[in-house]
């Protein structure tokens, strides 16, 4: 069996297992399912960036699943309090962060939006160990990552580090 073995067109179940090159002495537990990317569904919630619709996407794992919200036009995330927090420490998580990360960067000067829940305005915010990740937050449910962002926000790399000490450089 495959790392990926395709269900269909929007289902996809990952699996560890020896034949994937884990050692015969790993625990039983690897050959289990560990992901399941679920059926998305359309609802009514619009992008907060460019106003398309919000498909939600089910993440589950061992511990149970996480539904975020993803555009269905320029594949922002929208992820409801603690749903980020969640999804980084998962394996594989990122996938549902398929979005052009250059479509990312041109929306993320897109500022003033509106919270998809509440229509409050959302604030924009930095990660505080990747200062150059700039995302936009409401306080009451969650935040805004453009395409490319969660992918960035889960890997902080010795880039980042780079890129953050010089960011605090031209701050002062």
């Amino acid at each position: 069996m495959s790392l990926v073995e395709k269900m269909d067109f929007d289902c996809h179940l990952l699996y560890l297992s020896e034949a994937n090159g884990f050692p015969d002495n790993c625990p039983s537990l690897l050959t289990q399912p560990i992901m399941l990317l679920m059926h998305h569904e359309e609802h009514a919630m619009q992008c907060p960036k460019c106003q398309g619709n919000m498909e939600e996407r089910t993440l589950s794992t061992l511990e149970g699943g996480v539904t975020v919200d993803r555009c269905s036009t320029c594949f922002g995330i929208w992820f409801d309090i603690g749903e980020a927090e969640t999804l980084k420490e998962k394996w594989m998580s990122d996938y549902v962060d398929s979005g052009d990360p250059a479509i990312g960067r041109a929306n993320n000067k897109v500022r003033n939006i509106n919270c998809p829940r509440c229509d409050k305005p959302m604030r924009v915010l930095s990660d505080p160990l990747q200062t150059h990740i700039q995302y936009e937050g409401c306080d009451e449910h969650g935040m805004y990552f453009d395409a490319g962002e969660f992918t960035d926000f889960k890997y902080e790399t010795l880039m980042d580090i780079f890129r953050d000490f010089v960011y605090a450089i031209r701050k002062e």
